[in-house]
């Protein structure tokens, strides 16, 4: 197994990559198990949780801290998938591919203060993938019998380290000596809560912010394929009718916004096919508590135009008025607006 920690300036993500096949314990159905990552978080603060319950595999249900919230950070969807060919560049974020299971959420503050995140998937969702991973090298020794009726037992908190050493870190002096291109890549360049007129902006792999958005007249947004824009808070604020249209379309949209070439890590630039770079979701609301309106907007070469994912019991509310929705798959709709209520 593999820990693998991704720090970028607007995101942190902690990504366990199993190497071998798990073995299920004797005595535990693989109906009913869930394959869990527990982490302990030494400091933080309370946050602000939004709930939502699924169906379990015995016929009840679960509960899925589907937004944990400390304010300028948050918790948000996580994703379980195969890690291979281009698929391996996609770890530390937001993964849409079709192979991708949700990983559900759960926070615990233990009586003493000890606060732990549990992240699992269901063991028979995550068969067809882990059985293509190699058995162990080496036999491991698994329990006679489960007793169900034990509670959980938390991990120990590690001891520190007796030999403690300072953190070498690599610097490098500013070259003047570069190359600029007229559009902005989010988030690898920055996370703006304001998308300015007359700029384009290049999502690579997934833009989020629980924050207010205000997207002003005139300004585009690409996505390469499968990449998407999650926003969990108050968030929206579209220019008024008879504005400009925000423009929400393929990174090979030639029609719209700057060209997108001489992108670092990508070996060419826009062909002018759209079909090749489609969105995932193009405006992805998740779970929010706040009513939202999404107006004047055209939204082109997407997979699913606008997803809004919330609970049964919230009462937010979306409202689409006024927008263009251009090549978008016909079953992503009614009117390009996917709603999903659990």
């Amino acid at each position: 197994m593999d820990l693998l920690l991704v720090w970028r300036h607007n995101y942190f993500g902690q990504e366990v990559v199993l190497r071998e096949q798990p073995e299920l314990p004797t005595g535990m159905s693989p109906d009913t198990t869930r394959l869990e990552i527990v982490s302990e978080m030494v400091e933080a603060p309370q946050p602000v949780i939004r709930k939502q319950t699924v169906p379990a595999g015995n016929g009840g249900q679960l509960e899925d801290d589907v937004v944990i919230d400390f304010g300028r950070l948050a918790f948000v969807m996580g994703k379980a998938f195969p890690v291979s060919n281009d698929v391996a560049w996609a770890v530390g974020g937001l993964n849409s591919s079709e192979n991708s299971l949700p990983v559900l959420k759960q926070w615990h503050t233990l009586p003493d203060g000890r606060m732990f995140l549990i992240e699992s998937i269901g063991w028979m969702d995550a068969q067809p993938h882990l059985r293509q991973l190699p058995a162990a090298t080496q036999a491991r020794a698994t329990p006679a019998s489960h007793d169900k009726t034990t509670a959980r037992v938390w991990p120990e908190r590690p001891k520190p380290l007796a030999d403690t050493k300072p953190m070498e870190v690599a610097r490098l002096g500013y070259q003047r000596k570069g190359y600029l291109v007229d559009f902005v890549i989010v988030p690898d360049a920055r996370t703006p809560a304001t998308l300015a007129s007359g700029q384009t902006y290049y999502i690579k792999t997934s833009y989020s912010s629980g924050s207010q958005v205000t997207f002003e007249p005139g300004c585009t947004i690409k996505y390469k394929n499968d990449a998407s824009m999650l926003l969990y808070g108050k968030i929206i604020s579209f220019p008024p009718t008879g504005q400009m249209m925000p423009v929400f379309t393929s990174r090979n949209d030639d029609n719209f916004g700057e060209v997108i070439q001489g992108v670092p890590g990508e070996a060419e630039g826009s062909n002018g096919d759209p079909t090749l770079h489609k969105a995932a979701q193009a405006i992805w609301i998740y779970y929010t508590d706040d009513s939202n309106t999404i107006g004047n907007a055209r939204i082109r070469w997407a997979k699913i135009g606008i997803q809004n994912d919330r609970n049964a019991e919230q009462t937010a509310e979306l409202t689409v008025r006024d927008c263009l929705f251009e090549h978008i798959p016909a079953r992503d709709q009614p009117e390009s607006l996917a709603t999903r209520a659990s």
